[in-house]
């Protein structure tokens, strides 16, 4: 057999020599649509690649990006690695101290930025160790601050005698940071070899299920693992590609699904809840709307959401993944067997997590054992594959792999007979009550079935008496009022008494991660002391009420 290395470059060359024409659609910040080509993008990709290559840009040094999603954020993507350089997408959603952490830990030594997003760095610029030069992408049409601007900078002649390298499959292409909520982000490197395989896994029937016959709305950050592969599975397809910019409110993107006849997405499910509320409300807007899969993942959606986006033709479908795998590693889809949505045996197979894509396996191990597929064996969950990395930049962290050589992801899941993975939570968010687990996320599905209830999460708080305890934590809907006796009521149809939580209580708001995931381990300190402080509260439920059970 041939050696065809597996490269950016080979994929950027075959979106150009074979979907040349398709468009890569990106929504500017004054809400024009402004359009290339496949081909336009792999030609300002090389023009990047060799404008990088004059400023001395060496193999496997940093270059950071701070965009939001556009057509520059995507020539990136290519252009970078195809100078022998690693792209840094930098998530902007990160603390100032952190930012700075990630920047010089990588090393980066060029950084593109949004003119929108200039000001974050020039708050740290001072600290920022490695950093020689500035270059603004006026995507905003503001001011650089006296700094290069992108396309000013990309039209300056280069030097005669200035060449690409050679770029290997396993040589690296970018860097992800964890989002940082257990402790300082973590770097991940991703090789070409690695990007483009699951790409390729990405695209099968049972991943994301994309062909050129697609048109994919990005809505997934740029800088947060990769897009979840979007750019590169689009291009390995041909799918049109959609950039929606920083405007992912349900209006900015049911305006873009109708005008570019959007059949493909991915995101958060606070983005397709929003969404859904939106339809709910004007359900005309749906008439204009293309049947559309959307993938979701971060968090598990609750249950309703299905069934309330299935009435607009909207299928979803959850994924799962970390920043370590390469993004979405698992899809749920039925099996031939599942002609209705509950199976009698497996029940309903939208709530798992689905089968792991071609290119990756996975384990749920307890205590040295991996647990037979029965769907009820509880333990980590472990991976291994193509597109997994097997080790931290420049970090050690003992434990983190297996000596066989599986990534241990800190998930708590099981495994049914069909070889579906159901992810429960992180090991760390299960509560232990009294000896026994109990799975927060089934709390907050049956809370969230309620109309008053807009958002919610349990956390587990400390209990002398059981060790720990679930509390609910709700966000209201605007004006609405609820008794705890009735929210008990509601959850006693379906849970034993000692899994109903030891108190209910509305927030204003929930606080969530740089990665939009909600912050269990900040609420589990914020509210350590609620034994304490609930003896107190006498307050309506409106803000913040609790009675103890």
């Amino acid at each position: 057999m041939m050696h065809f290395p597996m490269t950016l470059n080979w994929l950027c060359r075959l979106a150009e020599r074979m979907y040349g024409t398709t468009e890569v659609v990106t929504k500017m910040p004054d809400g024009r649509l402004r359009r290339h080509s496949y081909a336009q993008i792999a030609a300002r990709s090389r023009r990047l690649a060799m404008r990088l290559a004059a400023e001395n840009l060496k193999p496997g040094e940093t270059v950071g990006s701070l965009m939001w999603n556009h057509h520059v954020h995507l020539e990136a993507y290519f252009g970078v690695p195809a100078a022998g350089g690693v792209l840094h997408t930098i998530n902007h959603r990160l603390s100032p101290d952190d930012l700075v952490f990630i920047i010089n830990h990588a090393r980066d030594r060029i950084l593109i930025v949004d003119d929108v997003l200039l000001p974050q760095i020039l708050e740290i610029l001072p600290r920022l160790d490695t950093v020689e030069k500035v270059i603004v992408n006026r995507y905003g049409l503001g001011d650089a601050a006296g700094f290069a601007t992108y396309e000013a900078w990309l039209e300056e002649p280069v030097p005669s005698g200035v060449t690409l390298p050679e770029v290997g499959e396993d040589s690296p292409a970018s860097i992800c940071y964890t989002g940082g909520s257990t402790g300082r982000p973590k770097g991940v490197v991703y090789s070409h070899r690695g990007l483009v395989m699951h790409a390729f896994s990405q695209a099968m029937v049972d991943g994301y299920g994309v062909s050129r016959n697609d048109t994919i709305l990005a809505v997934v950050p740029m800088f947060h693992g990769n897009g979840w592969g979007l750019p590169f599975s689009s291009a390995l397809t041909g799918a049109k590609l959609v950039l929606p910019g920083p405007k992912v409110d349900p209006q900015s993107l049911l305006e873009l699904m109708q005008v570019e006849q959007v059949t493909f997405s991915a995101g958060v499910p606070t983005v397709w809840q929003e969404l859904a509320r939106s339809l709910e409300e004007d359900a005309a807007t749906s008439s204009n709307l293309c049947p559309m899969t959307i993938i979701t993942g971060g968090a598990a959606p609750p249950q309703h959401l299905f069934d309330r986006l299935e009435r607009f033709g909207i299928t979803l479908l959850q994924g799962w993944g970390m920043t370590e795998t390469a993004s979405i590693i698992t899809v749920s889809r039925p099996s031939p067997k599942h002609n209705k949505v509950v199976d009698l045996v497996s029940g309903d197979w939208r709530l798992s997590q689905g089968k792991p894509m071609a290119i990756v396996d996975i384990r749920i191990v307890s205590e040295g054992n991996v647990l037979a597929h029965d769907g009820h064996s509880i333990g980590e969950v472990q991976v291994q594959g193509a597109c997994v990395t097997d080790k931290y930049f420049e970090l050690d962290l003992p434990g983190r792999w297996t000596k066989d050589g599986w990534l241990c992801t800190g998930d708590i899941g099981h495994i049914d007979p069909s070889g579906n993975l159901k992810v429960l939570e992180r090991k760390e968010d299960l509560i232990k009550s009294g000896g026994e687990w109990i799975p927060p996320q089934d709390l907050e599905d049956a809370l969230l079935e309620l109309p008053e209830v807009i958002e919610c999460t349990v956390i587990g708080i400390p209990h002398e008496k059981w060790g720990e305890r679930p509390l609910a934590l709700m966000v209201l809907a605007q004006g609405a009022t609820i008794e705890d006796e009735a929210l008990r009521l509601h959850l006693l149809g379906r849970f034993a008494k000692w899994q109903l939580p030891q108190a209910f209580v509305a927030v204003a708001n929930i606080p969530r991660t740089a990665v939009g995931k909600i912050a269990r381990r900040q609420l589990r300190e914020a509210y350590a002391d609620w034994p304490s402080r609930a003896a107190e509260a006498t307050r309506p439920i409106v803000l913040e009420r609790a009675r103890l059970i």
